[in-house]
């Protein structure tokens, strides 16, 4: 196992703060031993039909590194919404989290039917999973 898409936080849509609280947020972690580089991947909402609605490809280079790459349990946090992606955060030591935006101006996870997919960088579908599956309790899509 390798990179997952770990959850989905509903909330709202406009210029990320840099508290992040209460945004839009797709998280995905790297479950696997092994570093992952996922210049190029892309991240994909589909309808409940499976049809693409929205499409958010990571950029080929991170802050000016063309080698960045995920090491184990690291994080990766795709906000709906609009801001600046960020250096990697460190998190308990080891563990770092980067941020970036899809640049949309409306929440797109609110229909448990629909469904995420994350796709490596020639078009390999890594994971897919319902939205509902991902959704993090207490924050149920609305109808």
């Amino acid at each position: 196992m390798g990179m997952s898409i770990v959850e989905i936080v509903p909330g709202r849509v406009g210029y990320v703060s840099s508290s992040r609280r209460g945004f839009e947020v797709v998280r995905l972690r790297n479950l696997g031993p092994g570093q992952v580089r996922i210049a190029y991947w892309s991240l994909i909402h589909m309808n409940a039909k499976g049809r693409h609605v929205h499409t958010m490809r990571f950029p080929p280079e991170f802050e000016g590194d063309e080698t960045w790459i995920l090491r184990s349990r690291d994080d990766v946090r795709v906000f709906t919404g609009i801001g600046r992606e960020s250096h990697p955060l460190h998190i308990r030591g080891r563990q770092r989290s980067y941020c970036f935006f899809w640049g949309l101006r409306s929440p797109i996870w609110r229909t448990g039917t629909d469904f995420i997919a994350l796709r490596d960088a020639i078009g390999n579908v890594i994971e897919d999973k319902q939205v509902e599956s991902v959704i993090r309790k207490g924050n149920r899509p609305g109808p």
